[in-house]
């Protein structure tokens, strides 16, 4: 439909028309940013996002008959919060205990994804990962899509995904 996607793409510089990435300039009249945090390109918005910790981790069971789970994305509005989906008939990843930065050593994140997962999905299972990611919030939890406002008609940002990117990323494509 006339546009290009660069993703997983480092980009050093935005400017109005312009993008520098992986040290070549791309020339363009509109461009959107859609990521977490913005600020490293635009760090007047570091205001708008509160950053925070997020702990996954991957269980593979043996059956999947004995806890049956949908192709689906589940999460719940629970402090702390979690969310888990399937990502192939066998494992799920399950996910939350979602903190400040600040704040990390209070709690233990992955022992707390475990008891979910014994207490809640409880089957013959291993686990075979567990990873933590940065995400960024917003006051009101809801991602920010707008038109920046040191530049009109130029340059969009979407961002402030909090975790839910699968979901927020794709309602704010949904709002440009």
């Amino acid at each position: 439909k006339g546009f290009k996607i660069f993703e997983e793409t480092e980009v050093q510089e935005v400017a109005p028309g312009k993008v520098k990435a992986n040290g070549h300039i791309v020339t363009t009249e509109k461009i959107i940013v859609t990521m977490g945090n913005p600020s490293s390109l635009f760090p007047e918005l570091e205001p708008l996002i509160h950053p925070k910790i997020s702990y996954v981790l991957a269980a593979r069971y043996k059956s999947l008959e004995i806890t049956p789970i949908s192709n689906d994305l589940f999460w719940d509005t629970g402090d702390p919060y979690f969310y888990y989906r399937l990502i192939n008939p066998q494992t799920l990843i399950l996910g939350g205990c979602d903190i400040d930065f600040d704040k990390t050593n209070q709690q233990k994140p992955y022992e707390i994804l475990q008891n979910f997962i014994k207490e809640r999905l409880n089957a013959e299972h291993e686990i075979t990962h567990q990873w933590s990611g940065s995400i960024f919030h917003t006051s009101d939890g809801l991602p920010y899509a707008f038109e920046h406002p040191h530049y009109k008609e130029k340059i969009y940002i979407a961002m402030g995904f909090g975790g839910n990117g699968l979901v927020m990323g794709t309602m704010s494509g949904r709002t440009a």
